[in-house]
């Protein structure tokens, strides 16, 4: 990755932030000390130190979101009651603009398929969507065999807004659950969360609802040494990501035996 790309578009000096003695009208300062205290947060430090110049793109994302809510140095009083709401919005931007940025570093040799399964092996890809209008949150999950033949999937989606990788977590965290319930237990899971995934091999522990997600996960692979995650780019998990952006046409919990209209052509794509 390109370190002097990202520095570059992400100069801290942007954000003009300040010291607790100084002052000033613009609706982009803030007191260092808030931005330390968002980077302390569970859920933010959760991600961030695993990540190539990370920080100085969590600084950028505190910026866009203390200059969205309008709060300025004076209002750190009230911050305080409000530090964890806060760092779910600057985490949610982070991760959508980490992922934009994947995009564009990536170069024509990096453009990647999507792999079958080995032999005897199921590949499941995963992804999750948040429709705001809505308020659900909702994930999509395929089951392939090794010739890339649709076996099964599954929607879901719930009233409730929770963080981009917890979104994740939870939509992995299902998708094992659905694959213990057919009685598989030679999977590879896919997911284009880098966070999460970083996280499960990394084995990361702590007290945010993130890092719960993923300790129920890490339990669940225990009892299931044959279930392994992987990292893939978004290009290559379209058919969860449509499944995903489609789960608000069905029930709240929905199970296909038959391969859903939406997702045919990709698959049939896929396995070529």
């Amino acid at each position: 990755m390109n370190e002097t790309i990202i520095d570059k578009e992400y100069d801290v000096g942007d954000v003009c932030f300040l010291s607790g003695s100084e002052s000033d009208d613009s609706d982009w300062s803030i007191g260092w000390d808030v931005a330390e205290k968002i980077l302390e947060t569970p859920l933010v430090s959760s991600v961030r130190e695993d990540k190539v110049v990370a920080t100085n793109i969590m600084l950028w994302a505190i910026g866009m979101v203390f200059g969205k809510l309008k709060l300025r140095t004076r209002h750190v009083i009230y911050f305080d009651a409000y530090v964890e709401d806060v760092s779910r919005l600057v985490l949610d931007c982070w991760n959508d603009e980490w992922n934009v940025l994947s995009i564009v570093l990536t170069t024509e040799a990096d453009v990647v398929r999507w792999e079958k399964s080995s032999l005897d092996w199921v590949k499941c890809n995963v992804d999750v969507a948040f429709v705001s209008g809505s308020g659900r949150t909702s994930m999509g999950l395929c089951f392939r065999d090794n010739s890339g033949h649709f076996m099964s999937g599954m929607t879901q989606w719930q009233q409730t807004v929770i963080s981009s990788v917890e979104r994740e977590a939870w939509a992995l965290l299902l998708a094992m659950e659905e694959a213990r319930h057919r009685g598989l237990n030679r999977v590879q899971f896919e997911s284009d969360s880098k966070v999460l995934i970083e996280a499960i091999h990394m084995k990361r522990r702590g007290n945010s609802e993130f890092l719960s997600i993923v300790h129920d996960i890490l339990s669940l692979m225990s009892s299931f040494i044959n279930f392994e995650v992987k990292f893939v780019r978004r290009q290559t998990n379209l058919v969860a990501h449509t499944l995903a952006r489609a789960a608000n046409s069905w029930a709240s919990f929905h199970r296909f035996e038959n391969i859903p209209f939406c997702i045919e052509r990709l698959v049939f794509n896929e396995m070529q």
